[in-house]
């Protein structure tokens, strides 16, 4: 089932919303519009925290919505990758019962991450076509803060709007970047902001590794090269010991115009191939705007044209 074409982004900085429709060779960014937001508005955490006044954020929405001029029923939401994190666990069959099937999940994350994971909302997607061996199931996790998700969805619901899809920047990305993988094995997405970096890398279509990155900032937002450098190489050995019949075909950087020449630098020689950043070409849209860098519009793409099973 496609999703609806209304889409929301949340960040510590700004709610944002567009809508894309399908036209010409690929999709229309047809409506956007964001406000901006107390940066002090949500509680930090290692993966985000809740909302301290809801009224605040509902009150950005109300705002908005009013800025939209059209009715806006069910949407996607796009939250950031520290607040919605991804793992990738093998797994056997799994429980059919919604409540069974999470119990299992959050048993398997709470042996992979540092978090409590009662305090999380667990879902999860099986993929055999992804598994690092044939004869197991690879499962892919999303977790959030459960008290964030609802606080958030609670909002929406108020103003009349279900959230029926929430995903990260990068799952969203990797929606809208899947046609450059086509004719590769194995292929990789960078997404690098301000706050850190994400690496997804998917074999014959299907995420098999997912990695999240927060980096100090440095004199010019400019994080430290020596550890950029080690984390990018450490990755890259873990990918050889995990696939060492696949070599990586394409590496994607998706991100702002001013770190793109420091990352494609930091890519290539972390992984021994040359990057290349998102272009309007790598994307399934008809046009792009003059206002809005590719960057920003390839995540709330990405979650315009899921669709869901």
């Amino acid at each position: 089932m496609p999703v609806p074409p209304f889409v929301f982004a949340v960040d510590e900085a700004r709610l944002r919303y567009a809508r894309f429709e399908p036209g010409g060779a690929g999709f229309e960014l047809a409506n956007y519009s964001s406000v901006e937001l107390d940066p002090e508005l949500f509680a930090v955490g290692p993966v985000g925290g809740p909302i301290h006044d809801p009224e605040r954020f509902r009150a950005a929405l109300t705002e908005l919505l009013d800025g939209v001029d059209e009715t806006v029923t069910d949407a996607s939401l796009i939250l950031p990758d520290p607040w919605l994190r991804i793992a990738l666990v093998d797994s056997d069959e799994l429980p059919r019962r919604a409540d069974a099937r999470e119990e299992v999940l959050k048993w398997k994350l709470q042996r992979t991450v540092p978090f409590r994971v009662e305090e999380l909302r667990v879902r999860g997607k099986t993929s055999r076509a992804g598994s690092w061996q044939e004869s197991s199931n690879r499962v892919l996790l999303g977790f959030g803060l459960e008290s964030l998700l609802r606080q958030l969805e609670g909002v929406f619901d108020d103003r009349g709007i279900h959230l029926g899809f929430i995903s990260s920047e990068s799952l969203s990305l990797l929606t809208a970047v899947q046609h450059v993988f086509r004719d590769v094995e194995l292929g990789a997405v960078a997404f690098v902001c301000a706050r850190g970096y994400s690496l997804t890398f998917v074999l014959r279509g299907e995420p098999v590794l997912h990695r999240f990155k927060a980096l100090p900032q440095m004199a010019g937002d400019e994080p430290p090269a020596q550890l950029v450098d080690r984390d990018l190489n450490l990755t890259g050995m873990y990918l050889r010991d995990q696939f060492p019949d696949a070599e990586i075909g394409r590496l994607l950087l998706v991100g702002p115009e001013e770190l793109e020449d420091r990352w494609l630098a930091w890519l290539a020689h972390g992984f021994d191939l040359p990057a290349h950043a998102v272009r309007l070409e790598h994307l399934p849209l008809s046009m792009g705007s003059e206002n809005l860098p590719l960057y920003e519009i390839a995540t709330l793409l990405g979650a315009a044209r899921q669709e869901v099973r």
